[in-house]
């Protein structure tokens, strides 16, 4: 596996748009144009305990601050932050945190959402951290590149940093040797949370889907061994071996969410993946463009080179192998490889839409929203605009993820 020193990800922006069937509730953030003038107040220091620092002024509702707070606490996070919250130093679980931000977030360890992006966990931390390569432009497995905001079809999507690469094996492993995943270790209420979309964090209802212990959650990323299972086809391995660059596979919604979170990041909605996907108001068929063959995508089956359908686990091959397939922001693997899961129930967006997804709250057996086809399915279902459905909390070798981060404020 190639490895070298951390460097910088790359930063990139994006807008999306999805209309999806049956019911559902969906909820929007504030037209960013139309915020209301500042009400909040400041805050001038840092506090130790259960307190917020501050510094800044925030526009509505809450307190700003830029000051670092230790446990339990707020912070701020600067202007036009509706709720207040966290975003100082070592705040463990402190809320909102950019600009424009919208009730919450969550900035120092622990929490999600931030005015300024860290390194995302799973590659590790520091100057001198190792992490892994991906892809052939040999760059760090979490790379995130910047997708410009903007409307498509009357539904915006503000910017949003976007995982270069799906999450691979050797960064969920990472996620479950932090004893993560697991009810002991879920995510904080609201944590993961869309800083346009209150309401759009972690739900303490989920906590009973996660396992209750690393050793169950280990043995059940096999997914499963019952007649007819995607057991042969799971990437995941109890060891370090040839699978860490392989897209991470098997996991449930739930889990995806919390390691999204851990890493500093959230769960995508479905508009901004196929905003990503269709390149924006270029509105591409494929990610690419035009045109589908085996060189942009690994799906069919077609990825060891055999014949269509015949499938095997040969067919998963390691992120970003197909180069020819990244979308306009340089995303790789939008079409083939895994779906992916988004923040989305299943539902209908309205029209227009600004910063929307489908906030229906889970009950088991309901069902969520993929993006994009998978390295088992056929054409039709690689096409940009494509989204699936997936029951939680089920276990598909074909389902996998990638996380989304709030931007640096602009300066």
């Amino acid at each position: 596996m190639r490895r070298k020193r951390r460097g910088r990800g790359t930063w990139v922006e994006v807008i999306v748009a999805v209309v999806l069937a049956g019911g559902g509730a969906a909820a929007c953030g504030a037209d960013p144009g139309h915020d209301p003038p500042g009400k909040g107040g400041g805050g001038a220091g840092g506090a130790d305990t259960g307190g917020g620092g501050g510094a800044g002024g925030a526009d509505t509702g809450g307190g700003g601050g830029a000051g670092g707070a230790d446990t339990g606490g707020g912070g701020g996070a600067g202007a036009d932050a509706t709720g207040g919250g966290g975003a100082g130093v070592d705040a463990t679980g402190g809320g909102g945190a950019g600009v424009d931000a919208t009730g919450g977030g969550g900035a120092g360890v622990g929490g999600a959402g931030a005015g300024t992006p860290t390194a995302p966990r799973s590659c590790g931390s520091g100057e001198l951290a190792i992490e892994a390569l991906c892809g052939d432009e040999s760059i760090s497995c979490c790379d995130s590149r910047l997708v410009p905001g903007g409307t498509v079809g009357q539904r915006t999507v503000s910017s949003f940093l976007l995982d270069t690469y799906e999450v691979t094996v050797g960064r969920f492993r990472a996620f479950v040797e932090a004893g993560q995943g697991t009810r002991a270790s879920a995510p904080d209420v609201d944590a993961g949370q869309h800083p346009k979309i209150p309401g759009s964090g972690w739900s303490a209802d989920w906590n009973g889907w996660l396992k209750e212990d690393t050793a169950a959650l280990r043995a059940a990323l096999g997914c499963g061994s019952e007649p007819g299972s995607a057991s042969t086809h799971a990437t995941w391995t109890d060891a370090v071996g040839p699978n860490e660059d392989l897209p991470m596979n098997c996991i449930t919604w739930p889990e995806a969410f919390a390691f999204c979170v851990w890493d500093g990041g959230r769960l995508p909605t479905s508009a901004e993946l196929i905003y990503a996907a269709v390149g924006g108001d270029e509105e591409r068929e494929y990610p690419w463009g035009q045109g589908l063959d085996p060189s942009y995508a690994s799906y069919d089956c077609l990825g060891d080179g055999s014949p269509a359908r015949e499938c095997a686990f040969s067919d998963i091959l390691p992120v970003g192998s197909k180069p020819a397939g990244a979308g306009r922001w340089g995303h790789q693997d939008l079409s083939g490889g895994m779906a992916e899961f988004t923040r989305d129930w299943s539902g209908e967006l309205p029209v227009p839409c600004v910063d929307c997804a489908i906030l229906e709250r889970p009950s088991m057996g309901a069902y969520l929203i993929t993006h994009g086809g998978n390295y088992q399915q056929s054409e039709v279902f690689q096409r940009a605009t494509w989204i699936g459905a997936y029951r939680s909390p089920g276990r598909e070798s074909g389902v996998g993820v990638r996380c989304a981060r709030t931007p640096p404020p602009a300066e």
